[in-house]
């Protein structure tokens, strides 16, 4: 059973309570900060480790850390609120810009599905797929492609209207919106509400992913995303959007990202922050209480299921941080061992989209190389077999076998089967966290592909 200390702390400016957990041989496992805000405002709570630096030994050192890191953690939650999180008296400051027809579409979209963008160079073939999914159709259903869509909305909490022009060059739409949600108060104004409610595409734009989680999460605004998704509304997102479409998240919601080497030599490092935990539904998933009943939504959804995903994966060399990300899901019990259950990861290279249609059918997209120097646009599906019982992790990680099927894009590539019938040129391998170092500071992590961890 486990034991439960109880320590508050109240002064002028910090409010928090915290749970230190005795596992069962009696020793502090982890802690659970904030809960009663976590209750009051839908915050998932934290699960940082006691043992910051990994040693196996609980100091002082990393007790004075892990308080270090529940007050910054506390700040920037807090914060957000304090512009009016409930929505109430503060005036929001959401910004909307719209390009074409001021008169909303009668169009209705024909299909929904996932756009996944990795960053970088925006690649135009994701947005023509998602602006003529709103297309008018034959009557054998065939797309007309001389007429004109819906409207299409970018949603962002920082940035400005550059969208706009870029998309009405690609696809001919009734209109092109950007709806600016800097702050969690605009996410509960009826105008913005009515803006998502109005789309036939929606596209999440780069950022900062917790501004997203800060602001979004358990809002009106999340509502109104299910919404979209069960009227057959197509949903994109690049780098930070992207970091949000999966069913499991990596928040960055301590204000630092995290590299491949710091998540390997640490696997609990602070910085490794993942939405979803076992009292807390996450932020666009299917495992929402609220859309359990929605098989569209659900269905869409799905196709992630047990799944987080990772941008700029090539370029900014992520594969050990997604590789973590995996393990703990797994040794965090997030994903519950059954005969076939595995936990799974999408890394996506620059200038890459991978489109799936609610079938679960999908194609690899990407800009043509300009150079011989250029990375190969490509889409990384990784998967790892759960095992059953408690996983327990090792600083540096060791996680092996983690299965690789490399996608990359192929001007005549058809479609596939996403998880079960990649195509015939795929590139299929294994990598693994030794648990082993190279150097005094780099952890160990190989390949079964002679060309090393990105095939």
């Amino acid at each position: 059973m486990v034991r439960k200390l109880r320590f508050e702390k109240l002064d002028t400016r910090v409010v928090f309570a915290i749970d230190f957990d005795f596992d069962f041989n009696g020793q502090l496992d982890c802690l659970d900060p904030l809960s009663m805000i976590d209750t009051m405002h839908g915050f998932r709570p934290s699960n940082n480790k006691m043992d910051v630096d990994g040693d196996g030994r609980l100091t002082e050192s990393d007790v004075l850390r892990v308080t270090e890191q529940v007050n910054a953690e506390f700040s920037a939650r807090i914060a957000p609120m304090a512009k009016g999180g409930g929505g109430g008296s503060v005036k929001p400051t959401f910004k909307y810009w719209r390009s074409g027809s001021s008169a909303n579409s009668l169009a209705s979209s024909v299909s929904g599905g996932l756009g996944l963008m990795g960053g970088g160079v925006d690649v135009d073939r994701l947005f023509q797929w998602m602006g003529q999914k709103s297309y008018p159709r034959d009557g054998f259903g065939n797309l007309v492609t001389s007429g004109t869509g819906g409207d299409f909305l970018i949603l962002r909490a920082t940035g400005t209207e550059a969208y706009n022009s870029y998309i009405q060059s690609l696809v001919s739409m009734n209109s092109v919106a950007t709806l600016l949600l800097p702050d969690r108060s605009s996410a509960f104004d009826p105008n913005v509400l009515t803006i998502i409610n109005n789309a036939e595409a929606i596209f999440i734009a780069g950022g900062d992913q917790a501004d997203y989680f800060n602001f979004w999460n358990e809002t009106p605004v999340e509502d109104a995303l299910y919404n979209a998704m069960n009227r057959n509304v197509p949903i994109g997102g690049t780098s930070a959007g992207l970091a949000v479409l999966g069913d499991y998240d990596f928040t960055a919601s301590t204000g630092s990202t995290i590299v491949s080497n710091d998540a390997l030599m640490n696997p609990y490092n602070s910085a490794i922050t993942i939405d979803g935990n076992s009292t807390s539904d996450g932020f666009l998933t299917r495992r929402d209480n609220s859309i359990s009943g929605e098989s569209t939504i659900t269905n869409v959804l799905g196709i992630l299921a047990n799944t987080i995903t990772d941008s700029h994966f090539r370029q900014r060399d992520r594969v050990g941080r997604l590789v973590t990300f995996m393990a703990r899901l797994d040794a965090d019990d997030l994903i519950k061992a059954t005969n076939s259950s595995s936990v799974r990861g999408i890394g996506i290279n620059e200038q890459t989209a991978l489109l799936i249609e609610p079938n679960g059918t999908a194609v690899v997209v990407g800009n043509n190389p300009t150079g011989t120097t250029d990375l190969p646009r490509s889409v990384y599906f990784m998967e790892h077999v759960i095992a059953a019982g408690s996983q327990t992790l090792t600083s540096p990680l060791t996680y092996t076998n983690t299965q690789v099927t490399r996608v990359d894009y192929e001007p005549t590539a058809s479609s596939f089967q996403i998880w079960t019938s990649f195509p015939a040129t795929a590139k299929k391998y294994a990598v693994s966290a030794t648990g082993k170092l190279v150097s005094r500071k780099v952890a160990e992590l190989t390949s079964t592909s002679s060309t090393g961890v990105y095939g």
